[in-house]
């Protein structure tokens, strides 16, 4: 018995459209509220779900890209990283970059013509990757140095 993945990658699809925008969404709103300590576990199973289920089709551009994202949530969740407005338009940046691999792994049905990824896919990547391995801002800010007194004659 053959069985036919088209009904389950039109799933795939059409899922990754909600969890794209539950992502854009929950981006959005870190924006003017980064300290809503619900907002990132949300977003963070967002991008997670995206990357396990385009592992499964091998969409291996869709789940490289969103693996990186994913890390860099991952770190944000843990308190590891702050959710900075810098870092949150890169994020939204990705998510663009993100629905472009998507859209074209769903036009080629299978993995991405070369011809179709986005230009902007490594750069941004490298941006991600950088943030990762900088470790972005501390989220825990640690008590300025207290300054010895300055003695007066």
């Amino acid at each position: 018995m053959q069985l036919d993945m088209s009904q389950f990658q039109d799933a795939f699809f059409e899922e990754s459209a909600e969890h794209l925008s539950s992502l854009e969404e929950g981006l959005l709103k870190l924006e003017t509220t980064p300290d809503d300590q619900e907002l990132l576990p949300s977003i963070f199973r967002a991008a997670h779900s995206i990357k396990g289920a385009s592992g499964m089709f091998g969409f291996s551009d869709v789940t490289r890209f969103t693996h990186v994202m994913e890390n860099l949530l991952d770190d944000m969740r843990g308190g590891k990283i702050a959710p900075t407005q810098p870092l949150t338009d890169l994020l939204l940046r990705a998510t663009d970059v993100l629905k472009e691999l998507i859209a074209a792994a769903q036009s080629q049905e299978g993995e991405a013509d070369p011809a179709d990824v986005p230009e902007q896919m490594e750069p941004i990547l490298a941006e991600l990757h950088q943030q990762l391995a900088a470790g972005g801002t501390p989220a825990k800010r640690q008590a300025p140095a207290v300054k010895p007194p300055v003695e007066t004659l």
